[in-house]
């Protein structure tokens, strides 16, 4: 599922016929399929058998309270008023209808200006991939190299949406204490 051999509403095998494939026992390949459904990755359809879901749900958390004159930065995202006006740049830009899965004309040409302002940053040369979205850049990197079960540090306190994701993903949260400079080197060294 990680590398997109299978998509969403995907059906696995049969557990025994994985088990006969793949040469392991029906308990084992069971077994699997429990933790896969525990994690939201995949979901039983009775007669339909299990598919495979559009990704793993994040829990969502109730408003935290915010004390008087402190900023909430717990959903990620900044003070609309410290922001520029949008419309001048909306009207710039001109539509482009593409459906999902087609090529659109002005992605090559936003991968190569991404990867110039990479290289004048000095980071080395590489692939260039767009997400949709911070939180979703940062679970196609867990995917890509972690596995459930893996430790992760986290920033304490960080953005909740990041916690959330990583739980979900079934990965286990190691807490890095952080001040206005980053991270707190003791805290990470002791987590590392």
């Amino acid at each position: 599922m990680a590398e997109g051999a299978l998509l969403p509403d995907d059906p696995l095998p049969p557990i025994r016929e994985l088990a006969s494939d793949l040469g392991l026992a029906p308990g084992t390949v069971a077994a699997a399929y429990r933790a896969l459904t525990a994690r939201g990755v995949v979901a039983g359809r009775g007669r339909q058998g299990t598919r495979v879901t559009s990704g793993p749900p994040l829990p969502t958390r109730a408003a935290p309270v915010i004390p008087e004159g402190a900023r909430n930065l717990a959903s990620g995202n900044p003070d609309p008023r410290l922001l520029p006006p949008i419309g001048p740049a909306l009207r710039r830009l001109r539509p482009t209808r593409v459906t999902w899965g087609e090529a659109h004309a002005d992605l090559d040409a936003w991968t190569r200006l991404a990867r110039e302002h990479l290289d004048d940053d000095g980071y080395p040369p590489g692939r260039v991939i767009a997400v949709n979205g911070a939180l979703d850049g940062v679970e196609r990197s867990l995917l890509a190299h972690l596995r459930p079960g893996d430790r992760v540090a986290v920033e304490d306190p960080g953005f909740s949406r990041v916690l959330d994701l990583v739980v979900a993903l079934g990965l286990v949260p190691q807490p890095v204490a952080v001040d206005e400079a980053g991270p707190r080197p003791e805290a990470l060294a002791a987590v590392l």
